[in-house]
């Protein structure tokens, strides 16, 4: 499972030996002067010396910053100058205070005894001189602490860095550079958590941090090879190019043997989201072993050129980079910068950097607290290639050394609509299969369906219930307006949200079932269908405006507690015969049975305060059949057409049935209508007959 060795080290991070002072503020505020105004400048000054002399005067920095500062190491962390190198390094105390140092020459650039550098989830962080944290928008600069914004110049930032190179020049000779040259450093301790890979940090909650778009491939899990025997640098070179050839390009992986049998390019879902379609087999890791392993183990180098030769075996074209830190820890910058950009990469941890010497993929980044005080770091979120219960681990950035970075140049032609239950395209240039839809991601683990890529669909469609490891939760509006040779949908499983006209205007759209998941359905959303029947799902609390006008619906069942049934609702809907209106009805608005011609009868519950203008207009076979005994509140023109109404009725236990009326001279009203009185209904039952 552990990597035996990936390349030699001979210790830490190579530093200068400090000279410490309490309460020393570097001159250094007057290089910034020219892009940042209004630093104090302090007159003292302090350097380190080195001494390149070998492992066994390598310097223990705990004991360093003990002896001259009387602190504790909490954290360390990289800072970047305004161009983005990374170029100082700043400490944290654990009693409080902080130092910034030049990394390569560990000059104290910057002391406090009170307060910390911030640490910030989502943004690098930028050195500006003294007390000046920045965070880069766009080619502003803003302070952390005042929100001050500042401009910066790529010239001023030459002149900067120019200016830092002198001054360090002058401040230790070349002969003291000779005598006192770099020393490695050692730790007393690691002042962070070490790895305990016995009780790895499993991530589950993806509602903070930054990850891929596409961060859900990796919580498949997909199919690898075991690292059983130090392969890990195979493990995570699989996964990175079956992600890639899953995503960006399918002539990565083009030998059949080296996909598994439910693989990306032939299953029939062309989107399936499995662990074997989106993973690939045994013999692919073995060719990769081929490649990137140096016995048991694996390098930088070994990873970098395996990769070459590997993608260089295709016709894809790619850019591939190593990064490694000349001592320590990478820092986070190049790390982050490719999850922001929607790649993956190969991480490696090192052991003498309270890690293991093991290689990983990650796909996110996040900070997280160590439980009993022990502090919160900066880290990563990683597949570490140990299988199914370790494919989203958090490692600390701390303990990494470097990174190998992997972009595809290839954007796909969906030009060939195949078609099909799934309404598939297929890229004309690599074959790479997905569904003809726009997506909008809800949330890390929602999305919405926005539209058909102005394809044509045909016949039976069956829309995925989830779509890149997200659940389809909603539908958007307009989405599948129009598609008038759609004759079937089966909709997701996990739909939450139909939206406006969503299916509007399908004129051949027979049949719909909507998931018991829906909760809410969009204005006209099957306005002008060809659906019979319909069954509203019990989280359903309004039926909106004009959502099933105009089709020749027969019945519909109202299985929750509706509250207000919008305007023109069921407005034209001419072969309607029956429909059950629950006790929790409270508003029937203006049109909403209007033109149902076939409407026999329909009881209105004591809950109806509100019937809008002309809401049984032309109803011109129906008998109305109510539990109230006027029609306060209602709208003059409610019964426009003048139908029969059967007032006071009292109604079965639970509100369904009409039990039984007392007639008068005035009850029923306009009993001699046009057409005449339809008896009442009951479902499963005749009615013997009233009139």
């Amino acid at each position: 499972m552990m990597l035996i060795s990936r390349r030699g080290k001979t210790g830490y991070k190579k530093i200068c030996k400090l000279k410490f002072a309490l309460f020393i503020v570097l001159t250094f505020g007057l290089m910034f002067l020219s892009i940042f105004s209004g630093i104090k400048i302090s007159d003292s000054k302090v350097y380190a010396e080195a001494d390149e002399s070998g492992q066994e005067d390598a310097i223990d920095l705990d004991e360093e910053i003990s002896n001259k500062l009387g602190k504790t190491i909490r954290d360390m962390n990289y800072l970047r100058f305004p161009d983005g190198d990374e170029t100082c390094m700043c400490i944290n105390f654990n009693e409080g205070g902080y130092g910034v140092f030049y990394k390569d020459t560990f000059e104290m650039l910057e002391y406090s005894p009170i307060g910390s550098i911030p640490v910030l989830e989502n943004n690098e962080m930028y050195y500006c001189g003294p007390q000046n944290f920045y965070i880069k928008e766009n080619d502003q600069f803003i302070n952390v602490v005042t929100k001050e914004r500042k401009n910066i110049f790529s010239e001023e930032i030459e002149r900067f860095k120019e200016k830092t190179q002198e001054m360090f020049k002058k401040e230790i000779s070349e002969n003291d550079r000779k005598t006192t040259a770099s020393k490695p450093y050692t730790r007393s301790k690691n002042t962070y958590p070490s790895v305990d890979e016995n009780s790895l940090i499993i991530v589950d909650d993806y509602t903070t941090g930054t990850y891929i778009e596409n961060f859900r491939y990796f919580l498949q899990n997909p199919k690898h090879g075991d690292n059983t025997s130090g392969t890990c640098g195979s493990v995570a070179s699989q996964l990175l190019l079956t992600y890639n050839n899953y995503y960006n390009d399918r002539r990565i992986i083009t030998n059949g043997s080296y996909l598994n049998s439910d693989n990306p390019n032939t299953y029939s879902d062309p989107g399936a989201f499995t662990a074997m379609i989106l993973g690939s087999s045994n013999d692919y890791y073995s060719y990769i072993q081929g490649y990137v392993e140096i016995g048991n183990c694996s390098t930088y180098t070994s990873i970098y050129n395996g990769l070459t030769s590997i993608l260089n075996g295709t016709s894809v074209s790619y850019n591939l980079h190593k990064y490694e830190a000349s001592s320590g820890s990478i820092g986070t910058y190049r790390i982050q910068t490719e999850i922001n950009n929607n790649r993956p990469t190969i991480v490696g941890m090192a052991q003498n950097l309270g890690g293991s010497n093991h290689w990983v993929v990650a796909y996110g980044y996040k900070n997280y607290t160590y439980p009993n005080g022990v502090g919160t770091y900066s880290g990563y979120v990683v597949h570490y290639g140990w299988g199914d219960t370790t494919k989203s681990i958090w490692i600390n950035s701390a303990w990494c050394d470097g990174c190998i970075t992997l972009s595809i140049n290839h954007t796909h032609s969906y030009d060939n609509y195949v078609g099909g239950n799934y309404n598939e395209i297929k890229c004309s240039t690599c074959n790479h299969r997905t569904y003809a839809y726009t997506t909008n991601i809800l949330s890390v683990d929602k999305v919405e369906i926005v539209d058909t890529l102005e394809q044509t669909l045909i016949g039976s469609l069956t829309i995925p219930s989830k779509i890149n490891g997200r659940r389809v939760t909603s539908i958007g509006n307009m989405a599948f307006d129009a598609q008038t040779n759609i004759t079937s949908v089966s909709l997701p499983s996990y739909l939450e949200k139909i939206g406006e006209g969503a299916f509007a205007n399908c004129s051949n759209l027979t049949g719909i079932y909507l998931p018991s998941t829906v909760t809410q359905i969009g204005e006209c959303a099957f306005l002008a269908t060809a659906i019979t029947s319909v069954s509203i799902p019990s989280g359903v609390t309004e039926i909106p405006n004009g959502v099933f006008g105009i089709t020749p619906l027969t019945s519909v069942t109202i299985n929750g507690d509706v509250t207000h049934i919008r305007a023109t609702a069921f407005y034209y809907c001419a072969n309607l015969n029956s429909i059950e209106l629950p006790n929790s009805v409270i508003s029937i608005e203006n049109y909403v049975f209007a033109n149902c011609q076939a409407l026999s009868s329909i009881t209105i519950k004591n809950s109806a305060i509100i019937i809008g203008y002309n809401a049984f207009k032309n109803c011109n076979n129906l008998t109305i059949y109510t539990s109230k005994i006027d029609s306060t509140g209602w709208n003059s023109a409610w019964n426009a057409s003048n139908r029969p109404v059967v007032w006071g009725c009292t109604l079965s236990s639970d509100s369904k049935y009409v039990v039984s009326f007392n007639k008068t001279s005035s009850n029923p009203s306009n009993a001699t209508a046009p057409n005449g009185m339809n008896n009442p209904t009951r479902s499963g039952y005749t009615f013997g007959g009233w009139y």
